[in-house]
């Protein structure tokens, strides 16, 4: 399951709705701008409140998968967004003839 930085102090992940909606369609540029502006903060703090807000997306949308996997009987191990995808291995192409 996705794991937070339990040493990292805690930061306010409240953002104003367009700034979700910005994060939710991947704009992260332009939502680090607009938090920045609309609140009169820095940018790294824009961006560290986004962080958090994503990360605290990341753990509530594991907990939905695990949910539902449980009721399904899909062990949790096969759904999760730590692990790496595993790619398989393109074998070397052969030309058929026809």
């Amino acid at each position: 399951m996705f794991n937070p930085d339990p040493s990292a102090k805690p930061v306010n992940t409240k953002l104003p709705r367009d700034v979700i909606m910005m994060v939710e369609k991947n704009n992260l540029v332009m939502a680090i701008k607009t938090l920045a502006a609309d609140e009169n903060i820095s940018m790294d703090e824009a961006k560290s409140r986004i962080d958090a807000y994503e990360t605290q997306l990341k753990v509530k949308q594991q907990q939905k998968l695990n949910t539902i996997a449980s009721k399904q009987g899909i062990p949790n191990q096969a759904i999760s967004f730590d692990r790496e995808q595993e790619e398989d291995e393109p074998g070397p192409l052969v030309k058929k003839s026809c």
